[in-house]
């Protein structure tokens, strides 16, 4: 399943009950002012919550498609937003 993640925090749960184990959340950006002027809302902080809570409910897949700059380090920011060992 492919979301935006914005309600995905009140879901995670029973969609993993129901059978999906597997998910894509596009995250138009990293920066959070970045995110809000591409999207017009101010849900950045709701996405990373959904992020956390199918990585706290077990998901065995979670694809984040995101724009990142070339010279950025994703490891300590997946340690930072999502609560794993970089």
């Amino acid at each position: 399943m492919t979301t935006n993640g914005v309600q995905l925090a009140e879901h995670a749960r029973a969609l993993y009950e129901a059978g999906l184990h597997r998910v894509t959340v596009s995250l138009d950006t990293l920066r959070p002012e970045r995110f809000r002027a591409l999207t017009r809302r101010d849900v950045h902080k709701r996405v990373l919550s959904g992020i956390e809570a199918v990585r706290r409910v077990g998901f065995r897949g979670l694809k984040i498609d995101t724009d990142a700059p070339a010279n950025l380090s994703l490891t300590p920011l997946a340690g930072t937003c999502c609560g794993a060992a970089p």
